[in-house]
């Protein structure tokens, strides 16, 4: 079974983009985030809906979309675009709904799905 992360604000329930190669790319992505002095993005991950799947209740890790705005961009101006388009691109859909979760003055959470 594979694992997606989904990126959902307080009141939403699905994605509709898979972003499946960001977390497949989370070392990668952490190591460029010391690099640029900036917290790891897998410590914003959020296990609450990988926990319902095991029975277990977790309260959902929302965080602050212009934290989550900031590292995306940061992380979308350093990586390589000829050779990482496909994580490009989901890192922008990452960046835009952190952008649109701004305007709405909502919280985001990075939900890790089975």
């Amino acid at each position: 079974m594979g694992n997606t992360l989904w990126i959902l604000d307080e009141n939403q329930h699905d994605d509709d983009f898979d972003h499946s190669i960001v977390l497949q790319s989370k070392k990668y992505l952490d190591t460029l985030c010391t690099k640029l002095q900036l917290p790891k993005l897998s410590t914003y991950f959020d296990d609450s809906i990988l926990a319902e799947e095991f029975g277990m209740n977790m309260v959902p890790k929302y965080i602050d979309a212009t934290l989550l705005e900031k590292l995306f961009s940061s992380l979308i101006e350093e990586i390589p675009i000829s050779t990482n388009i496909l994580l490009i691109e989901e890192l922008k859909d990452l960046l835009q709904k952190c952008t649109l979760a701004q305007k709405k003055n909502t919280k985001v959470r990075l939900a890790l799905v089975p």
